[in-house]
């Protein structure tokens, strides 16, 4: 099932959803440019590595561009593939927007870069001696979802659903039993695998997931209420 956004429409731009994206695009074509050495150095450089933010390898010093602090918001733009970026993008079109009109674009950045900070780290901690690196949104992009459960979770989401062969159809769905059904998938992931899941990070997940429900309650604007179902503040309509 596939998010494609909730039934409301918006009044005003969710401007920093789309820098984000625009930025997160950019950087993934300026990956695909680089040659097969260039693309290994950039994750090396700009990807979250354990071992570096713990301190317990130090990288070389032609590979120690940045400060391993700053890759934890660095690693967010970078992406493995097209589905890899294509999803999380999606993900956050769909559930960005609407958390964006109760934060404002200021404070909806904070989120994002908050949450995958967090997530980053969550994910980092269940090896801190790893050396590959930690790259994509997904777990920024749980945050926004985390938040979007905490203010509207009965809003009704707009959900295309592959059928066979080769058609698809729409539903609408409350936001409350799509969000449940994703996050039982990445309880399930870990059970059955660990904290990575086919080079999925589901910690990354989960902690990005709840620091987004936890961070909300100080990011949204005065006046937006929480679980407020299906009436949407500021700029969006109801």
């Amino acid at each position: 099932m596939i998010p494609l956004g909730d039934d409301h429409r918006s009044i005003r731009a969710p401007l920093a959803v789309w820098i984000i994206i625009a930025v997160t695009a950019a950087t993934f074509v300026w990956q695909r440019e680089l040659s097969g050495f260039g693309q290994m150095r950039a994750f090396f450089v700009l990807g979250l590595t354990p071992a570096h933010l713990f301190g317990i390898r130090i990288p070389p010093p032609h590979l120690n561009d940045i400060p391993a602090v700053v890759t934890l918001a660095t690693y967010l733009l970078l992406h493995g593939g097209w589905i890899h970026i294509i999803g999380n993008m999606m993900f956050l079109i769909a559930f960005g927007p609407t958390v964006e009109g109760a934060t404002g674009s200021w404070r909806f950045t904070a989120l994002y870069l908050g949450t995958g900070a967090l997530s980053g780290i969550a994910q980092a901690l269940t090896n801190p001696a790893e050396t590959a690196q930690i790259i994509g949104a997904s777990g920024a992009v749980s945050g926004v979802i985390g938040a979007y459960l905490i203010l509207f979770p009965n809003a009704r989401l707009i959900i295309l659903t592959p059928l066979f062969p080769f058609s698809f159809r729409r539903f609408r769905i409350r936001a409350v039993y799509f969000i449940l059904a994703w996050v039982g998938v990445q309880i399930a992931m870990t059970v059955a695998a660990g904290a990575v899941f086919a080079g999925v990070a589901v910690a990354a997940h989960l902690a990005g997931f709840g620091s987004g429900m936890l961070l909300i309650l100080f990011l949204k604007r005065r006046g937006v209420k929480l679980w407020g179902g299906r009436r949407y503040p500021g700029p969006w309509g109801g």
